[in-house]
């Protein structure tokens, strides 16, 4: 028994890692052929080089080749981990910027999930318990309404919120790891996910069968906090399923709150890199994120059958 359940684990590890591969493979091949359908000059006479410098660059690059030969090249390139320097940043690896920045990214949107779910399970208890109607109700509307709010108007608004009442502190935004200058950004990023958390909570506090243990362990004299977590498995369980997903579509919006803050992250670099036909930084960026969201729905895959043992079987 043992035997077949280690067999059936390493099968399901390799059609992941094939899957996976798979899908950066597709990504790069996409965004390759994207690139050079747009058009234009990768070597501008906007850099300060001389010709026989830019000349020496696009040798360096394979960009005096035929297309079939750069495709190979840098696929070749970010298989062996190759990955040299960026067009516009001739001092510093692409390797050590990409860390960077994916760094930055990772911190704030890890710490936008850890605030959302204790601040989204507050708001839902306080909408399901609250004896008074019309404030249960203001609490629905709100959460309906920042669930539903675009980071495109969301980030904006935040931005001119910041500058016009803590200048200060916008002065300071290339310094990430300043703690309250993190804090305000994960809850920006976190403003939608709270929403629309709390509103997926509350409705199964609500109209779910198995939310009625909640009930039951309060009216045996539990505590609130020690009944969360004895029923931690069923209350995260309607979340569970959105969780993978909310968190790849949340660093999928980091990209414009980075852009707006000046944040040295890995949509700036994303953005500034396509603005700049930066060809190796935009494949790297691109597949960076294909991995990070493939990563992110597989353990959100794997959470859900941990929560509910159920879902492993057909």
């Amino acid at each position: 028994m043992k035997a077949l359940l280690r067999s059936t684990a390493i099968f399901g590890l390799a059609k992941f890692a094939l899957r996976l591969l798979g899908a950066l493979w597709l990504s790069y091949t996409l965004i390759f052929l994207v690139l050079h359908a747009s058009g234009g000059q990768v070597i501008s006479s906007d850099l300060p080089l001389s010709r026989q410098a830019q000349e020496a660059l696009r040798k360096e690059l394979f960009l005096d080749r035929p297309l079939h030969q750069q495709y190979f090249f840098y696929l070749k390139k970010i298989i062996s981990l190759e990955w040299g320097y960026s067009i516009h940043n001739r001092q510093m690896p692409l390797h050590t910027i990409l860390a960077y920045a994916m760094l930055i990214t990772a911190v704030l949107a890890i710490l936008a999930m850890l605030l959302t779910l204790p601040i989204a399970l507050a708001i839902a208890l306080i909408a399901y318990f609250h004896p008074t109607h019309w404030i249960r109700q203001v609490i629905l509307i709100l959460m309906l309404l920042l669930g539903s709010l675009p980071t495109l108007i969301l980030v904006p608004i935040a931005f001119l919120w910041i500058i016009h009442f803590q200048p200060s502190l916008y002065g300071a935004t290339m310094i990430w790891y300043h703690p309250p200058w993190l804090t305000i950004l994960s809850i920006v990023m976190a403003i939608p996910y709270i929403a629309i958390f709390a509103r997926i909570l509350y409705t199964d506090l609500r109209f779910h069968p198995r939310q009625q243990y909640l009930a039951q362990y309060l009216a045996m004299g539990f505590s609130l906090p020690r009944t969360l977590w004895m029923l931690r498995s069923r209350m995260l369980l309607p979340i569970n399923k959105y969780m993978g997903t909310a968190f790849a579509q949340l660093l999928s919006g980091s990209i414009l709150l980075e852009e707006f803050f000046r944040l040295p992250a890995l949509g700036t670099l994303s953005l500034q890199a396509i603005r700049n036909r930066d060809y190796p930084v935009v494949l790297l960026t691109s597949m960076a994120f294909t991995l990070i969201f493939l990563l992110l729905t597989q353990l959100s895959a794997y959470l859900h059958t941990r929560l509910d043992p159920r879902s492993r079987y057909p």
